[in-house]
C-alpha cells in the first residue's frame, strides 16, 4: 500500500524526512515566545507530509508579531492578544485563528 511504502521510505532514510535543498514554499512567522515550541514541532511533523513546504517562526514578542503581520512582512504571527477593532477594520485581509491555548 501507499502508506507501507511511505513507512519503508522513512526506514530506509533512517526515519528522517528527506528535505529538498530549496523548498518551494517557505512560510515565515514571528510573535510571542509561547508558541515557539508548537510551531517548530508542527513544521517538523509537516515534513512527513510535504517536503516542499517549510515554516520558520521567530519568537520576538506579541506586539512585534502583530506589527509584522499588519505590515505584511510575515505570513503569520502569534500573539496572546487579538487585533483591536480598529486594526481588524484597517486590515480585513488578516484572519484571526485561535490555534492553541494554555496557562502562562
Amino acid at each position: 500500500s501507499s502508506r507501507a511504502l511511505q513507512i519503508l521510505s522513512l526506514i530506509e532514510c533512517g526515519g528522517v524526512p528527506v528535505i529538498p535543498a530549496s523548498p518551494t514554499i517557505v512560510l515565515r512567522g514571528v510573535g510571542a515566545s509561547f508558541g515557539l515550541g508548537m510551531y517548530t514541532t508542527w513544521d517538523s511533523f509537516y515534513r512527513f507530509v510535504s517536503s516542499s513546504v517549510r515554516s520558520t517562526y521567530e519568537s520576538i514578542n506579541s506586539a512585534a508579531g502583530k506589527a509584522a503581520i499588519i505590515a505584511g512582512t510575515v505570513d503569520f504571527a502569534g500573539s496572546e492578544s487579538p487585533l483591536t477593532g480598529a486594526e481588524k477594520a484597517a486590515n480585513p485581509q488578516i484572519k484571526l485563528l485561535p490555534v492553541f491555548a494554555g496557562a502562562v
